[in-house]
């Protein structure tokens, strides 16, 4: 089991994820691969692969680019059994938020607004664009108008998506929105 640790803190050193963000996605990449991929009979880096991809999923971070790629099968059979899915950007919110340890209800509450109306008004943009992205643009103007400002440069570390995405998709959620 040391061996495995080992093996995705290795990964996650070669990210630009801030600490605690490592910390989390490890705890829970190990939970998984001790939990309910352990039986699965594949070798120890391949459980480990999937076990750190689904912690991804989970926290919506951005790095399964980092991560050997899972074989398809395996991955879509550890999904049903864990119930981890893919997730549009409003049903990331919560679990981004946390990893960044934004507390209190106006980030989170402001960004699903924001993405809610945003879905409802531009559902061929609010689809066609990687789901992470648009919801740390969303987040990042939540931030400002909730007066808790958060910077491109934390939500970068935090949940691994490019600075430059994310500029990207708060200017165009924004300029949409008129905001």
């Amino acid at each position: 089991m040391v061996e495995i640790e080992g093996y995705l803190k290795t990964i996650l050193d070669d990210t630009s994820l801030s600490q605690r963000s490592k910390e989390v996605l490890l705890n829970e990449a190990m939970n998984l691969y001790e939990g309910d991929i352990k039986s699965i009979r594949y070798d120890g880096e391949t459980k480990a692969n999937v076990a750190l991809y689904l912690a991804c999923d989970k926290y919506s971070c951005a790095i399964p680019g980092k991560i050997p790629l899972p074989k398809f099968r395996l991955l879509s059979k550890i999904r049903k059994e864990t119930g981890i899915k893919r997730r549009e950007p409003i049903e990331r919110i919560d679990s981004m938020c946390n990893l960044m340890d934004v507390y209190g209800d106006c980030i989170p509450k402001t960004t699903k607004n924001l993405l809610e109306i945003y879905k409802g008004e531009f559902l061929k943009d609010y689809n066609n664009y990687p789901p992470l992205g648009t919801a740390a643009g969303a987040i990042y103007i939540a931030s400002k108008l909730c007066n808790e400002p958060i910077t491109q440069k934390k939500l970068h570390m935090d949940l691994g998506v490019s600075e430059g995405i994310i500029r990207k998709r708060y200017k165009e959620i924004a300029g949409k929105l008129n905001i």
